[in-house]
């Protein structure tokens, strides 16, 4: 019996120790010979459009060299002299094409940014209806109650592009008090505020709005902006709502890739987008999609949110 729970027990340890010296040797042969997914991957920047096929081929080559798997095209602008292969341009969806199949001769992959810049999602094909928008509004003080019948005043339209949202009535408030870094609380300043703490002040009664009492005016305004309204008696605040472009651009983009963000929040935006900065790629490449074309990525985000106007008074 002794004897046979000894040959169990070498048994044992000859398959732990097999198993071990196997774990090693793939460990080291996967070292030295990694497979195709566990090889580096890289950037690589076309700066302002100097971009030609000797340049494209030299790269890949050694990029296979010393084993990168995948080049990530981002098109920049680094205040260099600007090249003949401006972004989004015939030549340079030629040049891309050919990166493509060169990248399939040579056994690599190739990702591209989703636009020119590494942040983030922005082209000239971006019209300012599709562009990031920010709110904005205008108000309105109407005494003692009364008939209503006159244009609101339009809030700030930029890059002439406006829309309203919603129009609402509320008692004027009896206080001016407002709440601190209201600014920075709505995201609506540039960058973010560090160290902002919870508020702990106690805000009067007189200066807070009841939900109740809220009055949606919407369908009371025309399309020129024209308010029909009987107001009850009492003070009112009226405030007209709507969303406008902010401005915002992709960066770092050169010469036929700099234009406005477009609108993460609006479907159609998103869409209008992709056909015109993504398609024009996928239609060029054709069958190398998902063959040595195999990701878009977005790189950064470093443009900001969707705003809030706000004015304290």
């Amino acid at each position: 019996m002794i004897r046979f729970y000894s040959l169990v027990l070498i048994s044992i340890f000859g398959v732990i120790f097999s198993v071990n010296t196997f774990g090693q040797n793939t460990l080291k042969e996967g070292f030295s010979n990694p497979p195709s997914s566990a090889k580096a991957r890289t950037w690589w920047h076309w700066i302002n459009g100097n971009v030609s096929k000797v340049g494209i081929t030299a790269d890949l080559e050694a990029m296979k060299r010393v084993g990168i798997q995948e080049a990530q095209i981002f098109n920049v602008d680094q205040g260099y002299p600007d090249g003949s292969a401006t972004f989004m341009s015939p030549a340079w969806l030629e040049l891309f094409q050919f990166a493509v199949a060169e990248a399939k001769r040579l056994g690599l992959e190739i990702g591209f940014h989703n636009g020119a810049g590494w942040s983030s999602s922005g082209g000239p094909w971006v019209t300012p209806e599709y562009g990031m928008q920010t709110l904005v509004y205008s108000e309105t003080y109407y005494k003692r109650g009364q008939k209503i019948s006159e244009k609101l005043p339009q809030p700030k339209i930029n890059l002439g592009y406006y829309k309203d949202i919603a129009v609402v009535a509320f008692p004027t408030l009896k206080s001016t008090e407002r709440i601190d870094d209201l600014a920075a609380k709505a995201l609506s300043t540039d960058g973010f505020k560090n160290h902002l703490y919870p508020d702990g002040k106690s805000i009067d009664k007189a200066s807070l709005i009841n939900r109740k009492e809220i009055v949606n005016l919407t369908d009371k305004m025309s399309a020129d902006g024209t308010l029909n309204w009987s107001a009850p008696s009492g003070d009112w605040t009226v405030l007209r709502i709507g969303h406008t472009p902010n401005g915002t651009k992709n960066r770092p983009a050169g010469v036929g890739g700099l234009g406005l963000e477009c609108d993460k929040l609006s479907r159609a935006a998103v869409d209008a987008y992709w056909a015109g900065g993504v398609q024009p790629v996928l239609d060029k490449v054709g069958p190398l999609v998902g063959a040595s074309l195999t990701n878009c990525l977005i790189d950064s985000y470093e443009v900001g949110c969707g705003q809030l106007d706000i004015r304290i008074r």
